[in-house]
C-alpha cells in the first residue's frame, strides 16, 4: 500500500501526464506513418476516449472498495466482524457471470460473517445474510467520501472483488508490461547510442557492442535504491516535455515551409493520408501502450487534496497527451513520410532549420533532440526494474535469494537478453501494447462489474451508483468493452506474431 501524500490538482495533473508520457511517445509518429494519418488519428482518439472511460471506472471501483471497507471496519464489533479482513484476503470474491442469489437462507440469521465464507468464495448463506441485514437497514447508506490512510493498489482491488487468481493475473500482466517497457528502453538506447558513436553516413557500430555498453551503464543503476535517483527522474520528466514542445515547433515550421520538407516534390499518397493496413495491428497496440495510466488511478485519487476533481484532471491529462501525440504523429508522418524513423527523435539528425550552412544552435537542437532518449531511457529503466524487483522479492521465500540487490540484478538482465534477438522498437512497442490491453480494458471492466454487484448487495439501490458513475458504468458497457478489447487484442497479436516470424525468417 502507498501512504497518503496530499497533492494539489496541478500536482495530480503533472503526475498523470508523466505516467502517460513514456517511451511510447517515440513510436507514435511511426505508427501514424505506417497506417495513415487519418486512421491513426481516429484510432488514437478512440483509444483516448476509452482510456478515460476506464479511468472513470477505476475511480468508481475505488469508491466502492473504500465505502465497503469503511462500513465493515467501523462495525467490527457487530456480526459484521471479520468482513474487512476477509475482503482483503480475497475470500469474498463475487461470481462474475452469475449474479448472486439470496433466497436460500433465513435472512434474519445473525451468524457472524466468518461463518458464512466457505471454500474461499461467497456462500449462498452469505448472500441471504446480507439481504436480511440490508432489509433491516443494518448497513445504512454508503459513505462515498470514505478514504483510508493508505491507497488501495489495483492488485488489492482485484483481490477484494475478483479473488486471488485475478490478483495473480493482474501482477503477471503488469510484470509483462514492465518487462516490455524495459525492453523498449534498451532498444531505444542502442539505436540512439549507435548514432551518437557513429553518425550517418558512417557505418553503425556492432549492436552487440552497444548492448554490452548499455549493460555496463544500466545494471549498476538497477542495484541502487530508486529513491536516490529522484533528481534524475525529475530532470527526465521536464526534459521530455520541453523536448516534445521543441519538436512540435520545428515540425510545424518545416511543414508550413515547403522548402524545408524532405518530400515536398512528392504528392501525399492515399496510404499516407488515409489508411494503410500493413501495420495496423502493431500501430493499434502502440497507441494503447502510449495512453496507459489505469494502474496508477487509485494512488492519484487517494493523494488528491480535492478528490472530487480527479475525473476532470484525468480528462485534461488524457486529452493533453492525445493532442500532443496527434500533433507530433501527424506532422512528423506528413513531413518524413516513408523515412519516418521507428524512434522519431533520430529524424532530427538531419535538422537544418532551412539553412544551407546551419549555425551552431541548429546543430545543438539536432543533437539534443536525437540524443535525449539516451538519458530518459537510462533514468526510466531502473524505475521499471525497481517495481519488478519488489514484486519478485515479495514472491520469493526467505533464503539466499531474498536480497534486494540480487532481485534487481535478476530483473535487469532478461530485457537486455531479449534485445539481442529483437531490437525493432516498433515490434517491442506492439508487444507492450498487447500487455496493456488487460491493464487498460480488461481489469477495469471486471472490477467495475463485481464492485457494483457488491455494493448493490450491501446497500441495494443506494449502492448502485457512486459519485464517479456515468451512464456508461453499466454491466452491458463493461462486457461490451471486454468483447471489443478481446477482439482487438487477437487482431493485434496475430499481426504481431506474423511480423515476428517474418523477421526471424529473414
Amino acid at each position: 500500500r502507498s501512504k497518503m501524500v496530499v497533492a494539489s490538482p496541478l500536482v495530480v495533473y503533472a503526475r498523470a501526464v508523466n505516467w502517460i508520457l513514456g517511451a511510447g511517445v517515440l513510436g507514435v509518429p511511426f505508427a501514424f506513418a505506417s497506417v495513415g494519418i487519418l486512421s491513426a488519428s481516429v484510432s488514437l482518439i478512440i483509444v483516448s476516449v476509452l482510456s478515460f472511460l476506464t479511468c472513470l471506472w477505476m475511480l468508481e471501483v475505488d469508491e466502492h472498495a473504500n465505502a465497503l471497507q469503511h462500513l465493515f471496519s467501523v462495525q467490527g464489533s457487530s456480526p459484521h466482524a471479520g468482513v474487512a479482513s476477509a475482503m482483503r484476503e480475497g475470500s469474498l470474491a463475487m461470481p462474475l457471470l452469475r449474479p448472486p442469489e439470496v433466497q436460500t437462507q433465513d435472512s434474519d440469521s445473525s451468524e457472524p460473517m466468518n461463518g458464512l465464507v466457505r471454500n474461499g468464495s461467497i456462500s449462498m448463506n452469505l448472500h441471504a445474510w446480507m439481504e436480511g441485514q440490508r432489509n433491516k437497514n443494518a448497513f445504512g447508506v454508503p459513505d462515498w467520501k470514505a478514504r483510508g490512510t493508505v491507497a488501495l493498489e489495483v492488485s488489492q482491488l482485484a483481490t477484494i472483488f475478483l479473488g486471488k487468481g485475478a490478483r495473480r493475473a493482474w501482477l503477471i500482466s503488469l510484470t509483462a508490461l514492465q518487462m516490455c517497457s524495459m525492453w523498449a528502453c534498451c532498444a531505444i538506447w542502442i539505436a540512439c547510442a549507435s548514432v551518437a558513436v557513429s553518425p550517418p553516413p558512417s557505418s553503425p557500430p556492432s549492436e552487440l557492442l552497444m548492448l554490452c555498453a548499455f549493460a555496463v551503464v544500466i545494471v549498476p543503476l538497477c542495484l541502487v535504491d530508486p529513491q536516490k535517483l529522484g533528481g534524475m527522474q525529475l530532470f527526465s520528466a521536464l526534459a521530455t516535455l520541453c523536448t516534445m514542445a521543441l519538436m512540435l515547433i520545428t515540425l510545424i515550421q518545416a511543414v508550413l515551409d515547403p522548402a524545408h520538407r524532405v518530400h515536398s516534390h512528392e504528392p501525399a499518397s492515399f496510404s499516407l493520408l488515409i489508411y494503410s493496413g500493413d501495420g495496423m495491428g502493431r500501430a493499434l497496440a502502440t497507441l494503447v501502450f502510449s495512453q496507459l495510466v489505469q494502474q496508477s488511478i487509485p494512488k492519484l485519487a487517494h493523494d488528491a487534496i480535492r478528490p472530487e476533481l480527479t475525473a476532470k484532471i484525468l480528462l485534461t491529462a488524457v486529452f493533453t497527451t492525445c493532442f500532443l501525440y496527434t500533433a507530433l504523429g501527424a506532422s512528423a508522418a506528413f513531413l518524413f513520410r516513408q523515412d519516418t524513423e521507428k524512434v522519431i527523435t533520430l529524424n532530427w539528425l538531419g535538422y537544418t532549420a532551412g539553412f544551407k550552412d546551419p549555425p551552431w544552435w541548429v546543430h545543438t537542437i539536432a543533437r539534443w533532440v536525437s540524443l535525449l532518449p539516451l538519458f530518459t531511457t537510462t533514468s526510466a529503466y531502473p524505475l521499471f526494474n525497481a517495481t519488478l524487483a519488489a514484486n519478485l522479492l515479495e514472491a520469493l521465500p526467505p533464503g539466499i535469494l531474498h536480497k534486494r540487490w540480487l532481485t534487481g540484478l535478476l530483473c535487469a538482465v532478461p530485457p537486455i537478453f531479449c534485445t539481442a534477438f529483437i531490437s525493432d522498437t516498433s515490434l517491442i512497442f506492439g508487444l507492450a501494447g498487447l500487455c496493456g490491453y488487460g491493464v487498460m480494458f480488461g481489469m477495469p471492466a471486471l472490477l467495475l462489474i463485481t464492485s457494483r454487484r457488491w455494493s448493490k448487495l450491501v446497500w441495494g439501490d443506494a449502492g448502485h451508483d457512486a459519485p464517479h458513475s456515468t451512464p456508461f458504468s453499466s454491466e452491458t458497457s463493461a462486457f461490451f468493452i471486454l468483447l471489443v478489447s478481446a477482439l482487438c487484442f487477437v487482431f493485434s497479436a496475430a499481426l504481431l506474431v506474423h511480423r515476428i516470424c517474418l523477421q526471424f525468417l529473414n
